[in-house]
């Protein structure tokens, strides 16, 4: 099976797509490394939250690699699960001012740009090497490869957000 991409790479839907998709993969890093709960992380956060929800519903609708729901669509709707849990998170640190909710907030978020970043990468694969997944030898190779790539990434986030969250939140957000 051949697949092509003309239709996507020709299309509004699939344009917008990837370029929300690039919207959330700058303005990730942003909100990671900027002030935590000043204006400029707000802001980058909302930018954030509204460019991964508009692409996640985007790939809902996106069907040329499989013509049917596939694995990128799973991802997609746990995508928005996670964010949602980012944001409710968030309102209820502010409500509450209890630090397990700003941890919850700051893994969901490294979790969920993660994920994009995963993504991305899937769309490189599949781009470059469409035979990949529809090949002989199918999904196995691309799901190792993931599962690699997942391993290392749950390494990074569980030895690394700690650095970017305060071990007690004293002030609200």
């Amino acid at each position: 099976m051949t697949v092509t991409y003309e239709a996507w790479a020709n299309d509004p839907l699939g344009w917008s797509h990837f370029l929300l998709a690039l919207i959330g993969l700058a303005s990730g890093p942003l909100i990671f490394l900027w002030r935590k709960g000043d204006s400029r992380h707000k802001i980058a956060g909302y930018v954030y939250v509204l460019s991964m929800g508009t692409t996640n519903v985007s790939a809902l609708l996106i069907y040329d690699l499989t013509k049917s729901f596939n694995l990128f669509h799973f991802f997609a709707v746990f995508s928005l699960i996670v964010l949602a849990f980012a944001f409710v998170a968030i309102r209820k640190f502010i409500v509450s001012g209890s630090a397990k909710y700003l941890h919850m907030h700051a893994h969901t978020m490294v979790w969920s740009w993660f994920g994009l970043v995963m993504a991305a990468i899937a769309e490189v694969v599949t781009r470059l090497f469409d035979g990949l997944l529809l090949g002989g030898s199918g999904w196995w190779p691309f799901l190792v490869f993931l599962a690699l790539t997942m391993a290392g990434g749950s390494w990074l986030i569980k030895n690394l957000t700690h650095r970017f969250v305060p071990e007690y939140a004293d002030d609200r957000a």
